[in-house]
């Protein structure tokens, strides 16, 4: 999503956390602008909620996308995107073929593209030829948008998640070992780690820390050394060996280690060997921490390996906004 050759021109939400992605040309828009609406409508259509958030904090100063939200529409911005998205192009005037791709969408596809004229006005006072008041840009829909159908759920390996985690892990001497959890698709919670945060729910990007229990950076023995997702669902998250399976020594360690303990099924997608990838992370506190930065997210999976599913767009400097009620 971020950095990519593709820079999309405005991107809002509204009220309903749906996106407002909107194309915006200079003169005429042809039948290729249509074609660019929906490339960046499937974009922001899999959008997560936490990269959205960090899209608008680096557009507007560090500003929060949820007392942005709570200003605005005075509801709280939802925990989840609907994976739902409004389609606009603005222009000056639309092409015939612009115009004929748009009604086939509609009528074969159920996309509802907006169209929004642009018209641009100079004062000007009487008796003069020119003025030297600067122009201006008037806009009026000539037809609305309709959010599109919400997508079906992706797999959790294909999307980008909503929350991050980060477990600590502290080699051989630990409940499981990294081989251990790498092979029985597992990582193992601290003591309190699903009461500290929350339900963990299916989809949950997992980040696994290796320490050696010193405290010291040494980055031979320290850094990330695995990233994956929760596989299960929501009331299935976490759980007893029992209701996984778990290989026979893998079992017998959890059980004569594992003491309130609990286990995490987790899909992993990369698994360092050997030295753990150096990182700007600190080892989690009491061995679980949540990610809040998105921008160390993406350094983090890169430095895995482990690209966003959706990489190729970003949103021009003027911004992500709420569009107008009116």
């Amino acid at each position: 999503m971020f950095g990519g050759p593709k820079r999309l021109d405005l991107l809002a939400i509204d009220e309903q956390a749906v996106p407002w992605v909107i194309e915006l040309k200079r003169d005429v828009a042809d039948a290729e602008a249509v074609g660019q609406l929906l490339m960046y409508g499937s974009m922001a259509a899999r959008l997560s909620r936490m990269g959205l958030a960090q899209q608008y904090k680096q557009l507007h100063s560090g500003a929060c996308l949820e007392d942005a939200c709570q200003g605005r529409f005075g509801t709280k911005f939802p925990g989840q995107l609907n994976r739902q998205v409004n389609l606009v192009l603005a222009a000056y005037s639309f092409s015939v073929a612009c115009e004929q791709m748009i009604e086939f969408l509609r009528l074969t596809g159920g996309i509802v593209i907006g169209r929004l004229e642009l018209q641009q006005l100079t004062d000007r006072k009487p008796g003069h030829v020119h003025s030297h008041k600067p122009s201006r840009v008037e806009c009026r829909f000539l037809a609305k948008p309709v959010p599109t159908k919400p997508l079906e759920p992706e797999s959790p390996e294909r999307r980008d998640p909503d929350r991050y985690l980060v477990i600590s892990v502290s080699g051989e001497d630990d409940v499981l070992s990294l081989e251990d959890c790498r092979k029985n698709e597992v990582a193992v919670l601290p003591p309190d780690g699903d009461q500290r945060y929350g339900p963990i729910q299916r989809g949950t990007g997992i980040f696994l820390y290796a320490h050696d229990g010193t405290g010291e950076p040494d980055t031979a023995r320290c850094g990330l050394v695995g990233y994956g997702v929760v596989r299960h669902s929501p009331a299935d998250a976490a759980g007893s060996p029992g209701s996984l399976r778990l290989s026979a020594d893998a079992k017998e360690k959890f059980e004569s280690r594992g003491k309130s303990r609990r286990l995490l099924p987790v899909t992993w997608l990369a698994m360092s060997v050997g030295r753990p990838v150096s990182c700007s992370l600190a080892p989690p506190s009491a061995g679980i921490t949540e990610m809040q930065d998105y921008v160390q997210v993406i350094e983090c999976r890169a430095a895995l390996g482990v690209p966003l599913p959706d990489d190729s767009f970003s949103i021009c400097p003027r911004g992500l906004a709420e569009p107008s009620q009116e």
